[in-house]
């Protein structure tokens, strides 16, 4: 099977290769349009300009919700938000989502951001994961220094994650290139800006 994933005027639309579109996904007002896409084998990661999570089994006629779950909004305990999505990555069993943000708000200061730098003053020094089973967001830090510019998952293990960490301050693409790091980590389950179009095509050859 071989399929088209795209977004466009606050919609998702997945379509056969021929262009004939099989089924588009609306969102809410509240959840504002999608903005960040990922699709690993049948499933699809969507995350709106509002910060709201959803994962699809692509594979039937009509994309259905992972386990019949809502949208999860990124936020922590205590309904924190936990910053502005940046990317999503989806792991080979759709299991897990791996998010890189925006650093939230400082509730004490919101002028500020939590998150202090030049180059990064606004990007999250950590890595956030949401556990669909546990239905959580779990996080790494990548220390006051580092800041993930880049994450992917394993394509056979689904617990095996690995991040491009920049350090905070690099000014120039080879700084860059001299200073990154690559961080593998095993995530383990947890106890108890719109841009148009975007376009993702899978299948087999």
């Amino acid at each position: 099977m071989s399929l088209d994933v795209s977004f466009s005027q606050g919609c998702v639309a997945v379509s056969k290769l021929d262009g004939t579109v099989t089924h588009k996904e609306q969102f809410q007002e509240n959840e504002g349009p999608p903005a960040h896409l990922d699709v690993h084998g049948s499933h699809l990661a969507v995350a709106t300009s509002r910060g709201v999570l959803w994962i699809y089994d692509i594979s039937r006629p009509k994309p259905q919700p992972r386990k019949g779950r809502p949208g999860r909004s990124f936020e922590g305990d205590g309904n924190q938000r936990l910053g502005s999505i940046l990317s999503v990555r989806l792991n080979c069993d759709a299991s897990r989502v791996s998010v890189l943000a925006r650093a939230a708000r400082d509730p004490n200061n919101p002028g500020l951001l939590s998150v202090t730098g030049t180059v990064s003053a606004a990007r999250d020094t950590k890595l956030y994961v949401y556990d669909v089973e546990a239905d959580n967001f779990s996080e790494a830090d990548c220390g006051a220094d580092h800041f993930p510019v880049s994450h992917m998952w394993d394509d056979a293990d689904p617990r095996l994650l690995a991040a491009e960490v920049q350090r905070v301050g690099e000014a120039s693409s080879a700084e860059t290139d001299l200073h990154a790091h690559v961080h593998l980590r095993e995530v383990h389950p947890h106890p108890p800006s719109y841009c148009s179009p975007y376009r993702v095509s899978y299948g087999s050859l």
